[in-house]
């Protein structure tokens, strides 16, 4: 039987995770996402991580205009709730994203960045997916968007399942798309680590409480190395409880948006953060960290090649 968590959290509600960091140009589209849901159990957490474009004060005059009702630090509008937070000074993504987590009051998880957007059924469908199918962590294919909001023809598919194996050679889960449930995952498994691809190294974290093929200490081949599993070498951070479900959608449910200050648009340095979650935080091996390069290169090479032949910059 599935171990249960005990965490306080409002059952059905959803708490999206919003950093926000100078996003005059895209946060209240970001919000108007959130508000068509069709799902209504949402409160939209949004972190101010000292914005100096006027983001915060964009955000409040909206949430003053338009909510129905204001209670103690939440606007009410359309039924859904959103909190806006200050940071008292500059934390960066990590510490504001965490911040976040700890004052999510929903016992689903979900993650939306200031300049990203979500199609309106996206929460009902995943939501509906995850309770259907008795999935923990879930996540879908989205498309990709220019600065203006425009496609640009190129979509991120994802895999139907997910595991620790697959996810070392590639980060195919985007962030955006993410919702996990605090009944089987404690928010603590969904902190992000400080370092850079730092929802990748979440989602890895994850991921470890997966049981695939020997979970414990004991009964794991210690001293093969070659082994995947690399042994779990009694890890603090190794669950080894019965297993969760991790699966995706294949169906486009949100918009990315790549911009001219994207850190993930740059290839060489999302490679050598990729290099450095596997050596620094999974604790692989350097030479079996090199196969699982090889395979995030292979992935990368395909999905330029792909972008060439549909004529895509």
């Amino acid at each position: 039987m599935n171990e249960e968590f005990t965490e306080s959290y409002i059952d059905g509600l959803v708490s999206v995770i919003t950093p926000m960091y100078n996003a005059k140009d895209y946060i209240l589209d970001t919000v108007q996402s959130v508000l068509n849901q069709t799902y209504d159990m949402v409160e939209m957490i949004i972190v101010d991580d000292g914005s100096a474009d006027g983001s915060d004060e964009l955000v409040e005059t909206f949430l003053s205009k338009n909510s129905g009702s204001v209670m103690e630090d939440s606007y009410s509008i359309r039924g859904k709730k959103i909190r806006l937070i200050h940071n008292e000074s500059n934390a960066g993504i990590v510490s504001t994203r965490n911040r976040a987590l700890k004052e999510a009051k929903g016992r689903y998880i979900a993650f939306l960045d200031s300049d990203d957007l979500w199609d309106s059924e996206k929460l009902e469908k995943q939501i509906s997916f995850m309770t259907e199918q008795s999935v923990d962590f879930c996540y879908s294919a989205c498309r990709i968007i220019d600065e203006k909001g425009n496609p640009t023809g190129r979509v991120r598919e994802v895999p139907k399942e997910a595991t620790y194996e697959e996810l070392l050679k590639d980060n195919f889960i985007p962030c955006l798309t993410v919702v996990a449930d605090r009944k089987r995952i404690p928010t603590e498994h969904l902190l992000m680590p400080h370092i850079r691809h730092e929802d990748y190294a979440a989602w890895l974290n994850v991921l470890r409480l997966y049981p695939q093929k020997v979970r414990n200490e004991e009964t794991t081949r210690a001293n093969d190395r070659s082994d995947w599993i690399h042994t779990i070498e009694k890890r603090s951070d190794a669950v080894a409880t019965d297993r969760i479900k991790a699966a995706g959608l294949t169906e486009v449910l949100a918009s990315y948006r790549v911009n001219s200050s994207s850190v993930s648009g740059n290839k060489l340095k999302a490679a050598i953060w990729h290099w450095k979650v596997l050596l620094e935080q999974e604790k692989i091996s350097f030479f079996k960290s090199l196969k699982y390069m090889f395979y995030y290169a292979t992935g990368v090479i395909k999905r330029y090649s792909q972008r060439e032949e549909n004529g895509q910059d």
